[in-house]
């Protein structure tokens, strides 16, 4: 890339805006990566979605996605290593997400293949990253009653 190319791409980077917090929000799961964290001595393996905000506020045209992040190692490998009690919140994480998004969790399900294109509500909140400035976070899903 040229220098011109990247005086170019750099001038036109925008801040993503955030939307207000503590409301709830349509969200479609539009994306899944994984990948092992390091940060543990067994290489514990996670899921992170990202989702889109279907019905942004008036004007806001930069918003950008919701991560949401969850353990998807066994449970004897998150207990070694994050404690039970963390392991449990993991567990519920997932419940919690599964039916926000109306996928069954008591029913054999793909990751990949039943849970993208998926829409939920969801409350948000909002997370300083640094750098990055501030990102919206899932406060909670909404689950069907």
């Amino acid at each position: 890339m040229s220098m011109l190319d990247m005086a170019s791409r750099l001038g036109n980077a925008q801040e993503r805006q955030i939307v207000p917090t503590g409301i709830e929000y349509e969200l479609e799961i539009v994306k899944m990566k994984t990948g092992a964290s390091k940060k543990y001595a067994d290489d514990l393996e996670y899921v992170v979605y990202s989702c889109k905000i279907l019905n942004p506020p008036d004007g806001m045209v930069n918003v950008g996605p919701v991560e949401v992040f969850l353990w998807d190692a066994d449970v004897q490998k998150l207990i070694d290593n994050i404690g039970e009690d963390r392991a449990n919140d993991s567990d519920l994480g997932w419940k919690r997400f599964l039916e926000g998004i109306g996928v069954n969790w008591e029913e054999p399900f793909h990751k990949e293949d039943d849970i993208i294109g998926n829409i939920g509500w969801a409350v948000l909140g909002s997370k300083d990253e640094g750098e990055h400035g501030f990102k919206n976070t899932i406060r909670r899903w909404v689950t069907p009653k």
